[in-house]
């Protein structure tokens, strides 16, 4: 892969956990993400070489289990 690939692609990821981090905000996206299956594809991104990255993945990642701690306090009390 030449380096405006892998750039291109880091770019790409950067965009998405951006945007899904900004959807983590609302608890309804977070149950629906986390149905969706993006926690683990979000995990692998947390171990990027790019620290924006991992940042936007690491607390989208916190956002969602904020939520699933909340639900389960409520639950069980």
């Amino acid at each position: 892969q030449t380096a405006k690939h892998i750039f291109f692609w880091c770019q790409v990821h950067k965009s998405a956990a951006f945007a899904l981090n900004e959807l983590s905000k609302y608890p309804g996206n977070c149950v629906t993400m986390h149905e969706a299956g993006v926690v683990a594809p979000l995990l692998d991104l947390v171990g990027s070489d790019d620290e924006q990255l991992q940042e936007y993945a690491a607390k989208c990642i916190a956002n969602i289990r904020r939520l699933a701690l909340a639900n389960e306090r409520a639950k069980y009390g």
